[in-house]
């Protein structure tokens, strides 16, 4: 027959249990109030000693908000910031990406949503201080002149890190940008749905920080402090609220003339027979209706092209969404 444990044992373990338990808590909350590299608290609008004219109507701006302003604004030292946008087709991160941009500069409309390089060199130029390369895979063709794409851009990067940019990128996933690129960045966020009470974003964001001697890239969660419960928290999911619809429509607006354009480029590698049966180039667009009628899938239509598929997939939706508006071509 077994028996239990006399009770002052069972006791006795439950003693220490908690305090490994306490000096385990005591040990998380030393090690995050001393990285205070990744503290970041909500601020009010009027604590950064200078206001902008987007903040009207604005009493705190978000933890990361704050985070971020208080990086490129500061006189010293003269950084910049550089954040990414991860996510499907559709999740936010380009409404998500339009907030930040919006709350970090007076100047940020439109036009501050660039497609190519020569728009980008543009607004650098033109002295924007937020600037967001919307879907940066999209308007690439091969693999090839995506890695041109990304060198460039970091190339860029670099060479005005001391001017205090807000740079924010937005991609389906962090694989389409290169190691280079990727390692100039400071912030990485990933959609994480919608809040359809709030109608708010949710995003998960880090913190990245590069080992100097390996390379390696390790991800840090922001910490706050809780002032109800008095203790230093990890907290990775946040919540950003939609940009002025004024914005949203001028951003689609323009998004949809881009994507015009892009489809109206001729297609010097396709068949000139595919789209019409005469001797002009074919059309973007012309191409992969015909290839649609032929019953090609969006794949075998981005082999034939020598795209990616995803470029033909948005193609694809593109047309349909004309044709189901009325717009013939």
């Amino acid at each position: 027959m077994r028996f239990l444990p006399p009770v002052r044992d069972l006791i006795n373990l439950e003693i220490r249990e908690k305090e490994e338990a306490a000096r385990e808590s005591a040990k998380q909350q030393k090690y995050m109030q001393d990285a205070k590299e990744y503290h970041v608290k909500a601020r009010r609008t009027d604590s950064f000693g200078f206001t902008l004219d987007h903040w009207k109507g604005i009493e705190r701006l978000n933890p990361i908000q704050s985070y971020l302003i208080d990086r490129i604004y500061r006189e010293e030292p003269r950084r910049n910031g550089v954040l990414s946008f991860a996510g499907e087709t559709g999740s936010g991160k380009s409404y998500a990406a339009l907030t930040l941009g919006y709350l970090s500069d007076d100047q940020f409309d439109a036009e501050s949503v660039v497609f190519s390089l020569e728009e980008f060199k543009t607004q650098i130029s033109e002295g924007k201080k937020a600037i967001l390369l919307d879907d940066l895979e999209v308007f690439a063709g091969s693999r090839e002149s995506m890695t041109r794409k990304n060198k460039s851009i970091a190339k860029i990067f670099q060479s005005v890190r001391f001017k205090r940019h807000l740079l924010l990128i937005t991609t389906p996933s962090l694989g389409y940008l290169d190691v280079i690129l990727r390692e100039l960045l400071h912030v990485e966020a990933y959609t994480a749905g919608l809040n359809l009470k709030s109608k708010m974003n949710i995003l998960r964001v880090f913190f990245r920080q590069q080992d100097p001697r390996t390379g390696r890239i390790y991800r840090h969660s922001p910490i706050i402090w809780n002032d109800e419960e008095k203790i230093w928290k990890k907290q990775s999911v946040w919540h950003i609220r939609k940009p002025p619809d004024a914005l949203i429509r001028a951003y689609e607006k323009r998004k949809e003339e881009i994507f015009d354009q892009w489809m109206e480029e001729p297609v010097n590698n396709a068949d000139k027979n595919t789209a019409n049966g005469d001797n002009h180039t074919p059309k973007k667009y012309e191409v992969v209706s015909k290839l649609l009628e032929k019953g090609l899938s969006a794949q075998e239509i981005a082999e034939v092209l020598g795209v990616k598929t995803n470029n033909i997939q948005r193609l694809i939706s593109y047309i349909r969404h004309k044709r189901e508006s009325g717009v013939t071509r």
